[in-house]
């Protein structure tokens, strides 16, 4: 086996069994579904490497949907497939999140090879933790702790941690932040996502001289290291 992991989803189960038989036989291990709630509900201990999904399923448009899973699954690797193949198309899915976007028909020997090149990229899916000087946050569950004590933190504000975290040093827009927050607890303004955050530094404060959360006026934030 080459050691990656990758999940396809496509509501035509033609297509996803083609596909999962074709990765197998690359000796790549692969998870096929025709339900997207499948993949929803996948926990980061999958360990998933690549994702294979289906763009347009049961009539419904998932590119929303794949760019909250994007922020859930950080570290991995994200293949849009899809009959919209129309130069806007492709842009709008790699600005949304894709890593790659491939039309269909799907060509085997391409498909393979992008899985592969995805892999390569994103072969790597153990890393547990983020660290800043005395300072340890969790990329699965977002808690946090300084010099190994649990600093005490609502669903929310972990979740917001997580997001920033495990995309340490890079730009986390708004928009993105907010989308992924209400998904679970139904928060309704991005006001509640500044509150959140200038909440977060607070408590993290006994780690302050190693990081800061810094706001990007009209875009989002980062997390990053002083």
């Amino acid at each position: 086996m080459t050691g990656l992991r990758v999940m396809v989803f496509d509501d035509d189960p033609a297509v996803s069994n083609w596909a999962g038989a074709l990765l197998a036989k690359n000796a790549i291990d692969c998870i096929t579904t025709c339900d997207f709630a499948e993949v929803s509900a996948l926990s980061p201990c999958a360990s998933i490497n690549v994702f294979a999904l289906d763009r347009i399923a049961n009539g419904h448009d998932h590119l929303e949907e794949i760019t909250r899973l994007k922020l859930k699954w950080c570290f991995s690797g994200f293949l849009v497939i899809s009959s919209l193949g129309e130069k806007s198309e492709i842009c709008e899915g790699l600005f949304r999140g894709a890593d790659d976007y491939m039309r269909k028909p799907l060509h085997p020997d391409e498909f393979v090879a992008r899985i592969m090149a995805l892999g390569r990229r994103f072969g790597n899916v153990a890393q547990v933790q983020v660290t800043f000087g005395p300072l340890s946050i969790s990329v699965e569950t977002g808690s946090a702790k300084i010099d190994g004590r649990s600093t005490e933190l609502t669903a929310g504000e972990q979740k917001i941690l997580r997001i920033l975290a495990s995309r340490k040093n890079r730009v986390v827009l708004r928009d993105d932040i907010l989308a992924d927050v209400q998904l679970e607890n139904n928060e309704s303004s991005s006001n509640t996502v500044d509150s959140q955050i200038s909440r977060i530094r607070k408590k993290l404060g006994a780690a302050e001289a190693h990081f800061e959360i810094r706001a990007m006026r009209g875009v989002g934030y980062i997390m990053a290291e002083k």
